[in-house]
């Protein structure tokens, strides 16, 4: 999912704005334009097993990750918490987490897309998922 970096953004993603926010950053898609989900947003796994604690999935916040996971702002009313971090839909900052998985150390990553064409990184088709990465097989 994505976390909200700063308070401004998270005023914006979490308050009355956020829905023109989505909006605005739906139109943001014909320019391929990803700069404010680049400046505001980081994009985060969630694991079981997670190393840090703060990415740790627990009985405890999975329904708040789970909500997190699935908050669009032009769609979902309800603002998005992680244990008091704010947070909006992995796809601002990554659609299908293939590289992030690379980096885990996997040797292949399958990834699978309901469209045919090139699979993007994010909501705002900016950059495409490469076929490797640093020697896995995407």
């Amino acid at each position: 999912m994505s976390e909200v970096v700063n308070e401004k953004a998270a005023e914006l993603t979490q308050g009355e704005g956020a829905r023109q926010l989505g909006r605005r950053l739906m139109l943001s898609i014909r320019n391929r334009d990803n700069s404010w989900a680049r400046e505001n947003l980081v994009g985060k796994l969630f694991d079981t097993r997670a190393e840090s604690p703060e990415l740790l999935l627990t009985p405890a916040n999975l329904a708040e990750v789970l909500y997190a996971t699935t908050r669009m702002l032009h769609a979902w009313k309800d603002p998005a918490w992680i244990e008091g971090r704010p947070f909006v839909d992995a796809s601002y900052t990554c659609v299908t987490p293939a590289i992030e998985a690379a980096h885990l150390g996997m040797d292949t990553v399958i990834a699978i897309s309901p469209e045919t064409g090139p699979m993007y990184r994010d909501f705002f088709q900016s950059e495409v998922i490469p076929d490797s990465w640093n020697g896995t097989t995407i």
